[in-house]
């Protein structure tokens, strides 16, 4: 769930738990669709069989979505849960931001691509 409130007269940050039932049930859709990549990835490789556009368009879309969550999303350090949002951001841009904007962006370019090749042809 998400943690929101007013403290002192000031907004304190508004973080998923790690293990709330939305954030569970997120990373379990981002499993299907690792499990799904890991399947249609090679097939494309190997046959030049192209998935739907609309699985190549929802995973885009989630692996998006995902790097937003992964910025709200608290943390556990040396047992302890860390729910403040600076602290959060900068454990997630020190650790999968990388990989994750990498990833995203080639997802994205991906699609860019098939649709100007779509409007050139």
């Amino acid at each position: 769930s998400i943690v929101t409130g007013v403290a002192s007269g000031r907004i304190y940050d508004a973080l998923h738990h790690p293990h709330s039932t939305f954030h569970v049930a997120w990373s379990t859709l981002g499993s299907v669709l690792l499990l799904m990549d890991s399947t249609i990835l090679p097939v494309t490789f190997a046959w030049d069989i192209l998935p739907p556009l609309e699985i190549t368009i929802f995973g885009a879309v989630f692996w998006t979505l995902d790097m937003l969550v992964s910025f709200n999303t608290g943390y556990y350090k040396r047992e302890k849960l860390i729910k403040r949002f600076r602290s959060t951001v900068l454990h997630y841009l020190k650790t999968w931001f990388f990989l994750d904007f990498i990833m995203t962006g080639l997802d994205v370019s991906v699609l860019l691509l098939s649709w100007t090749e779509s409007q050139i042809t």
